[in-house]
């Protein structure tokens, strides 16, 4: 089974990777302290690339990162780098086989914090990471294509998904809490158009269901359920709710959704 962690957990763990010199975190409900602190960059080798963002004036933005338990004892983050000389930025980041990009995995011991390996593998985009995993494999994403890795990092299938049809918005990943299923989808939620939906068994790198969707909210699945909270944008013209669907059946609407905050919806129900 896949290791459950809180989003807080992600965010504190990232913090002490990347921060060697603080070793304590301020929150909410007092002061954390690491038991172990690590410094990523020698490990890296060069700096990540930043998102590119722009149609006529590009600017880089902060760069691609995942960070996963692949199980109760390794760690394992990832980051997108370049190869020789340094390019332009490139208007249509989201796919360029030709740019010498590399994702970078350093995994480390989940108790000492020790490194105990690096991988890298090309990368036909800046849109590159793990994006799933279960059981001591996991699955990353370079760009358009999939590929399942074993617990020691060996390739073994991979799986194409076809060209984003939003030039400008890469295929985004939405994994499942124990890594058995990830749903892949475009939408920015700036159109009411339907958009393509890619639903990827990570055992077995098999598409589940493939379909186009009107995405109206925030998405989220479980291994065969997807959860949305449609019609949260006022341009969607239809009242919030929470939708749920499964592999077979169509969209249900569960509860309604109270409509106060600035985006006419909240993520509180009534």
């Amino acid at each position: 089974m896949g290791l459950l962690i809180s989003s807080a957990a992600l965010f504190l763990l990232a913090h002490f990777l990347s921060s060697p010199s603080g070793s304590t975190v301020e929150t909410a409900r007092g002061t954390i302290t690491a038991n172990w602190s690590a410094d990523l960059r020698p490990a890296i080798g060069s700096a990540p690339l930043g998102l590119v963002f722009g149609r006529r004036r590009e600017r880089e933005g902060k760069p691609r990162t995942s960070l996963w338990f692949l199980d109760n004892n390794t760690i394992v983050a990832t980051f997108v780098t370049r190869e020789g000389a340094n390019r332009s930025l490139s208007s249509r980041d989201s796919s360029d086989p030709n740019l010498p990009l590399r994702l970078r995995a350093i995994f480390l011991d989940a108790g000492t914090g020790k490194v105990t390996s690096t991988q890298a593998w090309p990368s036909e985009s800046r849109i590159a990471g793990i994006v799933a995993a279960n059981d001591g494999k996991f699955v990353t994403q370079t760009g358009t294509t999939l590929t399942l890795h074993s617990s020691d990092a060996k390739e073994l299938k991979k799986l194409s998904l076809p060209p984003p049809p939003n030039e400008f918005v890469g295929w985004q990943s939405h994994s499942s809490p124990t890594g058995k299923s990830v749903l892949f989808e475009t939408n920015d939620l700036k159109t009411a158009s339907p958009q393509s939906w890619i639903w990827v068994d990570t055992n077995t790198l098999q598409v589940l269901r493939s379909e186009r969707e009107v995405q109206s909210g925030g998405v989220g699945i479980s291994d065969n359920t997807i959860a949305m909270t449609a019609c949260t944008i006022w341009f969607y013209h239809c009242e919030p709710s929470v939708e749920v669907k499964g592999l077979t059946t169509e969209w249900k609407t569960i509860t309604p959704i109270d409509k106060r905050s600035p985006w006419g919806g909240r993520t509180v129900c009534e």
